[in-house]
């Protein structure tokens, strides 16, 4: 395992183009390995990376067989997501806003989805 410090890649890296034929699950680990890879390159402590991961990895679950590859999420997918954590498990605002910030980092460091 790489040392949380060190650049593990450079922060433009871009996801490998997707084929149509390829499975949610590969799609969905290439998308959480560059969270890691861009969190550790950006130097963040090794709980924002666990945070962030795992936020990730429930919201991929929470959207799982409604998109064939995980690029194709819009913000909207987020409100969703936040809204079910608030709403049916009743997660306090603190934990909301650790998945939200998660998200956000999702968004717009690894899909570059804007406004």
């Amino acid at each position: 395992m790489a040392d949380v410090g060190s650049p593990a890649a450079s922060p433009s890296v871009q996801l490998p183009a997707v084929t149509p034929s390829e499975p949610y699950d590969a799609a969905a680990n290439r998308l959480l390995d560059e969270i890691r890879r861009t969190v550790r390159t950006r130097e963040y402590s090794l709980k924002t990376e666990r945070s962030y991961l795992s936020w990730v990895r429930r919201f991929l679950r929470f959207h799982a067989g409604s998109f064939d590859h995980p690029e194709q999420f819009a913000a909207g997918h987020a409100t969703s997501f936040l809204e079910h954590l608030a709403l049916n498990e009743r997660l306090a605002a603190r934990s909301r806003n650790q998945a939200a910030a998660a998200l956000s980092f999702m968004f717009r460091e690894i899909l570059v989805v804007t406004k």
